[in-house]
């Protein structure tokens, strides 16, 4: 099986009269792009192209990833597409990823990329990997079994991940809370912990496109939420938001991005009369993305538990007004730029993009100037200085 890998940033060969570096290499283990979390593809891309912009050459990158095989869609007609596809899933996670890493070529260190993936670590070397946990909703069945109860398998199987995540030399998180959080549930000791917030790409920011209008197709005016259908993103919340919403903005659609509506999500669409009024996408490229943020009149993230909310400093750096959730995450990552309401409170909710329609909002200078605390050449020297001091640097 070979790894699917990007060279660009071994830089080139020095000349025999330059002075030689000391070169260390990271290996960085990304997500299976088929399993679809854009934010995990990007935590990787951003990382190796800011390793390969270093002047310095102290560092190369190497993305792995394995070929995703697909063993079990013979099964489908048998068991459905949804199961076949969660067994390959499962087979190329748990079976086929562990058994790449032995054909890998030595790195001084391994990234790991995202925590999910961390039962990866029982097959690499020891006091060599750091790993970026970006929230704890993996460990949910194991932290709060009453709120995400499961089959033994899958607990078992999730106890391998944690206990790999354990082996970690260095754990990394992108909020000050999911530390806090990481700590609270004494998932790793204190002393492995390294604070690194995730960034904004170059494609997200407030200057419009001439082609804007042409990816938009004239959606305007309209809500914009970005991000899964799973169930802590509160879907029901937003759909709800938005049919009250419309009784004091007729004219006002729902965009939803990267979403698949789920069979109860259907049917409250249903329920409340805006199906003709909601589109969702899935698929854009960030530059499209980018696009309707800037275009939108509002972003809105209704989520009940996040780890960053990367949606939410792409929509400030695109200058868009965003009302979000009042939770801890979201109040660090947006600061006073953003307007918060409870959690679930479809009434505060609809109070505040009342605010917003009547003009009563962050400034775009407050906007613009928190989204560009965030940068991923920022995160990325973070993460090579925690690894130097691992290497005794």
């Amino acid at each position: 099986m070979t790894s699917r890998h990007s060279t660009s940033s071994m830089g080139a060969t020095p000349s025999l009269d330059e002075s030689p570096v000391a070169r260390k290499s990271l290996g960085i283990l990304c997500d299976f792009r088929e399993e679809n979390w854009p934010s995990m593809d990007l935590a990787a891309e951003m990382l190796h192209q800011e390793i390969g912009k270093r002047n310095d050459r102290s560092w190369a990158g190497e993305l792995i990833l394995p070929n995703y095989r697909r063993r079990f869609t013979w099964t489908k007609r048998l068991i459905g597409e949804k199961h076949a596809g969660n067994l390959d899933r499962l087979y190329n996670r748990m079976r086929a990823y562990p058994q790449h890493l032995a054909s890998l070529r030595p790195h001084s260190f391994y990234h790991l990329c995202d925590h999910s993936y961390a039962h990866l670590l029982h097959r690499l070397p020891a006091g060599k990997v750091g790993a970026f946990c970006h929230d704890l909703d993996t460990f949910r069945c194991l932290l709060e079994p009453e709120r995400d109860p499961r089959p033994r398998w899958y607990r078992h199987m999730t106890r391998s991940i944690l206990d790999g995540l354990r082996k970690a030399a260095i754990v990394f998180h992108p909020t000050v809370q999911t530390g806090r959080e990481i700590l609270q549930y004494g998932l790793v000791s204190p002393e492995k912990l390294v604070l690194a917030p995730n960034g904004v790409a170059s494609e997200f920011t407030s200057v419009d496109r001439l082609d804007d209008s042409e990816l938009l197709q004239g959606e305007s005016p309209f809500l914009l939420n970005v991000g899964t259908s799973i169930p802590r993103k509160r879907i029901d919340v937003l759909l709800r938001v938005f049919s009250q919403t419309r009784t004091f903005w007729p004219q006002l659609r729902l965009v939803q991005i990267g979403g698949q509506w789920t069979t109860t999500q259907q049917t409250l669409l249903d329920e409340l009369e805006i199906r003709p009024h909601v589109t969702q996408l899935r698929g854009l490229s960030r530059n499209q993305l980018a696009a309707y943020y800037r275009d939108a009149a509002v972003v809105v993230q209704p989520t009940e538990a996040e780890g960053f909310g990367l949606p939410i400093v792409e929509a400030l750096a695109c200058g868009a007004l965003v009302v979000a959730s009042d939770i801890p995450v979201l109040r660090e990552v947006g600061g006073e730029a953003v307007i918060f309401a409870s959690v679930g409170n479809v009434n505060a909710w609809k109070h505040a993009l009342v605010n917003v329609k009547s003009g009563r909002h962050p400034s775009s200078f407050a906007r613009l100037s928190q989204a560009a605390k965030f940068a991923w050449r920022s995160q990325a020297e973070t993460i090579l200085a925690a690894y130097d001091r691992l290497a005794g640097v």
